[in-house]
């Protein structure tokens, strides 16, 4: 045996948990067929590798034993499933997620003690990571376990799982209007009426399909599709509640699509029930949900052939948005003569409307390093914003005659460029000091609608009612080129592409 274990302490521990481990006169039996095992004359890693994997495949076909094909199929899954779920389970779950009985797994488990141990909450833990790579690496035998199908397999269970268990309210919570901390003995509520299964399934089926790369999913790719789309159409509302319940948000994110998203992170987190109000506006109009979710309170039962991801109420008509470069705040300017900002995942105002333009607001954009804001109105003014206090930066910029319907930043945020509706002019204004910066750009011959800076900011390119669009240089002013002609109706908006 020493000679067997060369170097290699889990070799020897294993052979001695394996040997002691048999009942009924097996241990006999069980030391011969280690000393089957010949060892190399010299020793190697690879060679000791060799002999580890020798020992494991004993010990797996030893724990199988004659059982028919088929049931040597389900044991298998038990074991591949032992060491490829999200986090160590119980054998419980393992039977459920395999469809064994919990005694057909138990007494499997409990043969593999050797390999294999029960840990906190009963949950399987194996004994040496050495064990799992065999079963992993180990291709040219039955014992192999191949990822990307054993994930599909579970994936699909936990989907299967979901969709035959999860319910509306499932925790019987008495009002859409009470936090989840102000119920009264929630958290055994959630043990009684949560299974373990359920909270493995709802944890784990994205993180399953995203190691099954779905595409390259070998296994049950029909009943895959099948069981997600009825999981999506008729079962992710409740989903979303049980994960409200368990506050495992973060953790399953990157399961649902980014609509889901918006309301894991939306002011709602923490009141279970409002996850009903908040997501039947957006849902499809013919699913059994709505019609369940509609008997939780007063939901007004809106109904969109396609629906927006969210809709955000400002209180006017809005005429301009922009999305901050990191993707986390979006500002508006509208009717109401004001500038406001929001969380873009959640929609919520950020701080006080911005007010100074004593006129309606046309066009908003955000600095590169999001810390200003620019707005230009129909006072025929151009402003600069502080994009976290709200507060006005320097004087407004002056020289337009008329409403300014357009307005930039330079991607150096140094400049910022404008133009008027009823002008016919660009203008370019240092967006330090607001000192505006050489003369106005003259060419169009009606209103100018739009502009935009280049990546580089060596260029502006300018729309117009006068149905042309011109490029100009933003460090001399003058054009480039000809007017590029081909539009019938006057140019509303102009953007550069990534490259210039």
């Amino acid at each position: 045996l020493v000679k067997l274990s060369g170097k290699l302490f889990i070799f020897a521990a294993t052979i001695v948990k394996w040997i002691k481990s048999g009942e009924n006169g097996f241990e006999e039996q069980r030391l011969n067929d280690v000393l089957n095992l010949q060892p190399e004359a010299s020793q190697t890693k690879e060679l000791e590798a060799r002999e580890l994997d020798s020992l494991y495949g004993v010990i797996v076909e030893k724990a199988i034993g004659s059982n028919a094909p088929k049931e040597k199929e389900k044991l298998l899954k038990v074991l591949h499933s032992v060491i490829t779920v999200r986090s160590p389970v119980c054998c419980e779950v393992i039977a459920q997620l395999t469809d064994v009985t919990p005694q057909q797994a138990q007494a499997f488990i409990a043969a593999l003690g050797s390999v294999l141990y029960v840990g906190k909450a009963e949950a399987i833990y194996i004994f040496h990571a050495s064990f799992s790579d065999f079963l992993l690496r180990t291709k040219s035998t039955d014992l192999h376990c191949d990822p990307v199908i054993q994930h599909d397999f579970l994936g699909n269970s936990c989907l299967n799982i979901m969709n035959k268990m999860l319910k509306f309210n499932m925790l019987s919570l008495p009002s859409s209007f009470l936090k989840d901390k102000e119920v009264k003995n929630i958290e055994s509520a959630v043990d009684n009426k949560i299974k373990q299964i359920l909270v493995y399934a709802c944890k784990s089926w994205g993180y399953h399909l995203e190691k099954c790369t779905l595409k390259n999913a070998k296994n049950n790719a029909n009943l895959m599709e099948i069981s997600l789309q009825k999981f999506l159409e008729e079962k992710i509302v409740y989903w979303v509640e049980v994960m409200s319940v368990l506050q495992k948000f973060q953790q399953t994110i990157r399961s649902v699509k980014s609509a889901v998203e918006t309301f894991l992170l939306s002011p709602a987190n923490g009141m279970t029930p409002h996850w009903y109000l908040s997501i039947l506006p957006f849902w499809k109009r013919d699913i059994a949900a709505i019609e369940q979710g509609l008997k939780m309170g007063s939901i007004v039962k809106r109904q969109m052939e396609k629906p927006n991801l969210s809709v955000w109420y400002a209180g006017s008509e809005i005429n301009s948005i922009a999305i901050s470069d990191n993707g986390e705040s979006v500002v508006s300017g509208g009717d109401d003569n004001m500038v406001r900002i929001w969380n873009a995942k959640t929609g919520a105002s950020i701080g006080e409307p911005l007010q100074g333009h004593s006129d309606q607001v046309w066009s908003v954009a955000f600095s590169p390093d999001g810390k200003r804001i620019v707005s230009g109105s129909s006072d025929k003014t151009v402003r600069i914003w502080n994009a976290e206090t709200g507060a006005p930066i320097g004087d407004p910029l002056q020289g337009h005659t008329h409403s300014v319907r357009s307005v930039a930043f330079s991607p150096d945020g140094k400049r910022i460029v404008s133009s008027s509706s009823d002008e016919t002019t660009v203008r370019i204004w240092n967006a330090e000091t607001g000192a505006p910066i050489g003369v106005p750009l003259q060419g169009h011959t009606r209103s100018v609608w739009s502009v935009a800076f280049s990546p580089d900011g060596q260029k502006i390119v300018s729309g117009s009612l006068d149905e042309t669009v011109r490029i100009w240089n933003a460090e001399t002013g003058a054009p480039i080129g000809y007017p590029l002609q081909g539009h019938t109706d006057p140019v509303s908006s102009v953007a550069f592409s990534p490259d210039g």
